[in-house]
């Protein structure tokens, strides 16, 4: 969908944008994972996902960012990109 699809690109601008050096390091990296794939069923089982969702996973540690990123990728993107920075430093 156009909201999946924005959620996406918005949160790899902001990766990229708040975290240039860490990206091109692959300290940080971002991975868009396919649930419907059987390849990826680990993945979905690990985080316990099953729809779409956007977390920001550092070890056992995660922030589920997927209601904000669904409210703002279309609408405010700088609140989502913010919302990103926030939870990478919390974590």
């Amino acid at each position: 969908c156009a909201t999946c699809v924005a959620v996406e690109d918005e949160s790899v601008k902001a990766l990229n944008e708040l975290y240039p050096e860490k990206m091109k390091s692959g300290e940080i990296t971002f991975l868009s994972v396919n649930i419907e794939d059987d390849a990826n069923k680990g993945l979905t089982e690990k985080f316990e996902i099953s729809g779409q969702t956007l977390l920001v996973v550092k070890g056992k540690r995660q922030e589920n960012l997927t209601n904000t990123a669904f409210m703002y990728a279309t609408t405010k993107p700088e609140k989502l990109k913010k919302a990103i920075g926030e939870a990478i430093e919390k974590l």
